[in-house]
């Protein structure tokens, strides 16, 4: 069964924008906090433990995972991908059925996770947000209210719609489920789905790509959830979802912007022709270094955004 998870975001600054490029001036995560947990110690972003609300709007909005969760996104979806109507919530309220899954909040979710979860084979996935209203953290709930709708329209004629906003004062309604059965089934719901249907690293592991750099979680989520897709579809999600970099000729193809990109997204192609910039969208986690760093203003970049603010 899940854990209850912790309210709290938790930094890891070695992976901030701000360390690999002492130029750097992201607030993205700043920009998303209402609480106002994060700030700025001199260059460096700062946690403040005692203001977070535990909304993880900085964990969707960073594109390096220098803001983590304790909640393990793959398990969950590798739940839901085991065909069952799963209900998410919470923790700070009520849980109305057995099976619900509790998460510190909704702003955990990313479009990047909406949309695997959408383009799934799962059953349901409501999200109970009948207090959310009410809730310190309500701007991020319909920041996430906004992005759910921006999926669902977007990729309406990919899949069915199988998310849904529970916000009426009834319960959710899902599948009888009995309390015991489930418990006692959970542990083989979990680790019986196998890898192969869906992979990914959690937030928290390092993966590394073939270059030696690391790809973020939500960039992997996209990399693995168009796998088996039609060339319609995969359009149709990397129009959501993709980052898309445009090269001027101003561009020398020095290796500015391929050393300073920390997923490997960028390349140098040699041919008999000359050298040319090759960028791979998949890995690109949309955090603009490499448009910062070129000294030739030969790089523009038109990067989809994590969490929909403002």
């Amino acid at each position: 069964m899940f854990s209850e998870p912790s309210s709290q975001a938790a930094l890891l600054p070695e992976r901030c924008l701000r360390k690999r490029l002492n130029t750097n001036h992201c607030t993205r995560c700043l920009d998303v906090c209402p609480s106002s947990a994060l700030g700025l110690k001199g260059r460096e972003i700062v946690l403040d433990e005692t203001k977070c609300s535990g909304c993880m709007a900085c964990v969707s909005a960073c594109p390096q995972d220098a803001l983590v969760s304790d909640t393990d996104l793959d398990e969950l979806l590798c739940l839901i991908k085991a065909g069952r109507d799963v209900i998410v919530s919470c923790v700070r309220q009520a849980q109305n059925q057995p099976a619900e899954v509790v998460v510190p909040c909704v702003g955990l979710f990313s479009k990047q996770f909406l949309t695997a979860i959408f383009v799934s084979d799962c059953r349901s996935v409501t999200f109970d947000m009948l207090g959310c209203s009410k809730c310190g953290n309500r701007e991020v709930a319909t920041a996430f209210m906004a992005d759910h709708k921006l999926v669902i329209e977007n990729l309406s004629d990919i899949a069915p719609s199988n998310l849904v906003i529970a916000q009426k004062s009834e319960k959710p309604q899902n599948a009888a489920i009995d309390r015991r059965s489930y418990l006692a089934n959970f542990k083989k719901i979990i680790f019986g789905v196998t890898k192969k249907r869906f992979t990914s690293e959690s937030p928290s592991a390092n993966h590394q790509n073939n270059k030696g750099r690391r790809v973020p979680y939500k960039t992997k989520l996209v990399q693995n959830l168009i796998v088996g897709q039609r060339d319609d579809s995969r359009k149709r999600i990397l129009s959501l979802l993709g980052n898309c970099l445009s090269v001027n000729d101003k561009c020398t193809c020095c290796p500015l912007c391929k050393g300073i990109c920390p997923t490997g997204a960028l390349n140098i192609e040699r041919s008999e022709q000359g050298k040319k910039l090759k960028f791979e969208m998949l890995d690109c986690s949309g955090c603009g270094l490499c448009v910062e760093f070129c000294k030739k203003g030969a790089l523009s970049l038109e990067r989809s955004t994590s969490r929909l603010f403002g």
